[in-house]
């Protein structure tokens, strides 16, 4: 049986959204988003919403994270970060996911998009969860 194998973080590249309105936008909605985390603009800033129910055999053998808002021109809010960090190290346990496969969407072979945008910095988001299981050790 396969497993799944990555992470995909992704941008909604607009300013609001929630899964009902991006899915009007976006057909790619349920296949490829598990989760929306908010940037406050509709609800919470940093709420997460599950959006379907991770699975094998969904869209790479991965499961995908949509970060609300255009990350090509704002940054996202602090909440969304620790939520989506809180996000991250619990699904890279239950789901044994390397570190280096988390990743963004542009990093997909053959993929010229720039999602989850040029304001999100993975290297960091990455060094906060190595650095916060390490010190579980």
């Amino acid at each position: 049986m396969k497993k799944m194998n990555k992470i995909i973080i992704h941008h909604s590249g607009k300013s609001k959204g929630n899964s009902k309105n991006i899915k009007l936008h976006n057909n790619e909605l349920d296949n490829i988003y598990n989760f929306i985390i908010d940037n406050g603009n509709l609800k919470e800033d940093g709420f997460i919403e599950k959006v379907r129910n991770i699975k094998i055999n969904s869209a790479n053998n991965s499961i995908g994270i949509c970060l609300i808002g255009n990350l090509n021109i704002d940054k996202p809010t602090k909440a969304q970060l620790n939520s989506l960090i809180y996000l991250l190290k619990n699904l890279k346990k239950e789901f044994d996911i390397n570190i280096d496969d988390i990743i963004r969407h542009k990093d997909l072979e053959s993929l010229e998009k720039n999602c989850p945008g040029k304001n999100f910095n993975i290297n960091q988001i990455k060094k906060q969860i190595v650095d916060s299981l390490e010190e579980l050790f």
